[in-house]
C-alpha cells in the first residue's frame, strides 16, 4: 500500500508481517478468513488522514509465518492469534489502540487478550 511502511515484527508466537502508516491515534485493523492485510487496501489509506493505521496479516496468513498448530491446534487459537496482534502493536511502541475486524470471531480474539490483561482496555469495534 501506497505510503506505508511493510515489515515483519516477531512475537513470543509467530514471525508477523505488518503494514503500518499515518499519524493519529493508532487503530489495528484485522482481516478474516481467508484474507489477508490487503483486504483493507481501500480503507486504510483514508484512515490513514487522521490515524496510525496498523495492519497485518495474523500468523498462518499470507506472508506471516506458520507455525506447527500443536496436537491441540492451540498454535492457531483465538489467545495465540490476539497475543501476536497485542505484542505486535507493542513493538510499534501502542498499549492503547483501536481494533477493527472484517469479522465477527475477531472480536473474540481481542476480548479474550484484552479481558486477561491489567491495564486500560482497547476499544474494539467490528462488522459482518
Amino acid at each position: 500500500m501506497e505510503g506505508f511502511t511493510r515489515t515483519e515484527i516477531k512475537t513470543s508466537g509467530a514471525r508477523i508481517v505488518t503494514v503500518h502508516g499515518g499519524k493519529g491515534p493508532p487503530v489495528l485493523l484485522m482481516h478474516g478468513n481467508p484474507f489477508t492485510h490487503l483486504s483493507w487496501h481501500k480503507f486504510a489509506p483514508r484512515l490513514a488522514q487522521e490515524f496510525t493505521v496498523v495492519t497485518t496479516d495474523l500468523r498462518g496468513y499470507g506472508d506471516s509465518e506458520k507455525v506447527p498448530g500443536g496436537e491441540d491446534h492451540s498454535g492457531y487459537s483465538f489467545r495465540a492469534m490476539a497475543q501476536d496482534q497485542v505484542e505486535v502493536m507493542a513493538a510499534l511502541g501502542f498499549g492503547r489502540f483501536h481494533a477493527r475486524q472484517s469479522s465477527t470471531s475477531f472480536r473474540n480474539i481481542i476480548c479474550s487478550t484484552t479481558s486477561r490483561r491489567p491495564g486500560p482496555r482497547r476499544r474494539i469495534t467490528g462488522s459482518s
